[in-house]
């Protein structure tokens, strides 16, 4: 029999091909992947953007006509306005949710990119998720009033765990989003949510595809095993 330690190697090797757990550090990837189907009259809303990385990639990319950057951290929010003096970045200093309130955003310290409406467990990895601060919240439906956005080319969402939530709560909306990349992995757990949560709720209007190294996957069925392991994934659903 293998030693365990060869089993897991090559357990870790199968899943990063098939872009499992593969998504901690792809944020050039994931702009690559996202870019190559959107257009200079896109508008793109960039959700838990932190200090804009993915948004730089995106820009880099393709002159698109509209980006909004959603961000709950203040001290983010003055990184992102520095970095993007441009009249097509909207910097919004609020955390995307269901409603439109208040909540407490838990983060292991200021402008952590861990930052989540959801306490997470994180004392194996020596993390302590203790912080908290008080942050306003809005729907993706006042989103869009408020900003006088009618289509979204691309909805990008990196709002550790609290994803889904978003989603099923602006269900009525998603007609008017083209495409969506979110994020699945460890904040999920706390948030209790599934990969099966995603694909109930997009798969009837969205092809899902998952990025690997190789670039998107298609995940043309749901399976099991989609939901084995809870490393950061990320997924593209675009609209049929």
């Amino acid at each position: 029999m293998l030693p365990q330690t060869i089993l897991r190697g090559i357990e870790r090797f199968a899943q990063k091909h098939q872009g499992k757990g593969w998504g901690s550090f792809t944020v050039d990837q994931e702009a690559a992947a996202a870019a190559k189907l959107l257009a200079p009259t896109s508008v793109v809303i960039d959700v838990g953007g932190n200090v804009g990385d993915w948004s730089a990639a995106i820009l880099d990319r393709v002159d698109v006509k509209r980006l909004v950057v959603v961000e709950p951290d203040a001290g983010n929010c003055v990184k992102l306005r520095d970095r993007f003096k441009d009249g097509r970045v909207e910097v919004v200093q609020l955390a995307l949710s269901s409603s439109n309130g208040t909540a407490e955003l838990y983060s292991n310290h200021l402008g952590s990119g861990l930052a989540s409406l959801h306490k997470r467990e994180l004392h194996h990895q020596k993390i302590e998720h203790e912080m908290v601060a008080t942050v306003e919240t809005i729907s993706l439906e006042r989103l869009l009033e408020t900003r006088q956005i009618e289509t979204v080319d691309l909805l990008k969402m990196d709002i550790e765990g609290h994803e889904f939530t978003v989603l099923q709560a602006a269900e009525k909306l998603l007609p008017r989003v083209r495409m969506i990349q979110f994020e699945f992995g460890g904040p999920n757990v706390a948030s209790k949510t599934f990969f099966l949560d995603f694909w109930r709720l997009l798969s009837p209007a969205y092809s899902i595809w998952r990025l690997g190294p190789s670039g998107l996957i298609d995940v043309s069925k749901y399976r099991d095993s989609d939901e084995a392991l809870f490393g950061v994934t990320n997924y593209l659903a675009i609209r049929r």
